[in-house]
């Protein structure tokens, strides 16, 4: 019996009680940020670098043309 209380009424009646618990189980820690939303930014910066990379070459080349 998981719990549970019979109870006997005066009239001769059967009831039964269950008694709630309580199970624990493990805390799930979810990540603040998706693999996927991490991989987006990633990709991003990426970009980025390579936008910033490009105009430095641009103005190095520029300044080599004036010269």
């Amino acid at each position: 019996m998981a719990l549970e209380k019979e109870i006997l009424l005066l009239q001769g009646q059967l009831s039964v009680e269950d008694v709630p618990t309580m199970v624990l189980c493990k805390p799930k820690l979810l990540p603040l940020k998706s693999v996927t939303l991490e991989k987006l930014e990633k990709m991003q910066r990426a970009a980025q670098e390579t936008i910033r990379q490009q105009e430095v070459a641009q103005k190095e080349q520029q300044q080599q043309s004036e010269q």
